[in-house]
């Protein structure tokens, strides 16, 4: 059974936290049978980046399939977002997942 790994999108995280890690985990998924990596937000569909990319995301936090690894990305706090949106996808993430942040800062 392959890892499925599930990078959080949300609203001001910044590109290069996710964008960067999303290269990695899916070159390596290519080369394992099964494994996988899907986006997740609050809800699925865009998602506006700190710089302004606008990103789709596969799944919302309902529905998302089960997650072996979920990578947070960075942000500014921002009247958008503040810390909330991180602090509610840790608070979902079941105690099975193992989660990895990333900084650009």
């Amino acid at each position: 059974m392959g890892i499925t790994t599930g990078i959080l999108l949300f609203d001001d995280a910044e590109e290069l936290d996710f964008a960067g890690p999303w290269e990695v985990f899916t070159l390596a998924a290519r080369k394992e049978q099964g494994d996988r990596v899907v986006t997740i937000a609050p809800e699925r569909g865009p998602v506006r980046c700190a710089k302004g990319l606008r990103v789709l995301a596969d799944h919302g936090f309902e529905g998302a399939p089960e997650l072996d690894v979920v990578l947070v990305p960075g942000a500014s706090a921002s009247p958008r977002t503040g810390p909330s949106s991180r602090r509610s996808a840790s608070g979902a993430a079941p105690p099975s997942w193992t989660a990895c942040a990333t900084c650009s800062g």
